[in-house]
């Protein structure tokens, strides 16, 4: 099963976002890390940041908002810049 499919399902739960810095105001998302190889035993190497949608008090749907590597805050840039962010 993927990811968006458990979150959409109750089944998995990703942490909440804060407006960090040197990232944008991505409080409305939420984030899970996740590697390719779930066998393998480094640290994961990706993230998914997502939103529930129309709000996390009573969502209908779970959108993908990015992916990208995880030691970079790769994901977290994509966010922003497919939100329209900065």
């Amino acid at each position: 099963m993927g990811l968006l499919t458990s979150v959409a399902a109750g089944e998995l739960a990703g942490l909440p976002l804060e407006k960090g810095q040197g990232t944008a105001d991505l409080s409305d998302c939420r984030t899970i890390d996740f590697d390719l190889d779930p066998k393998d035993e480094q640290p994961p190497r990706f993230r998914l940041a997502y939103r529930l949608l129309p709000n996390e008090e009573r969502p209908t749907r779970v959108e993908a908002v990015a992916v990208g590597y995880r030691a970079t805050l790769d994901a977290y840039v994509r966010a922003a810049r497919n939100l329209g962010r900065r």
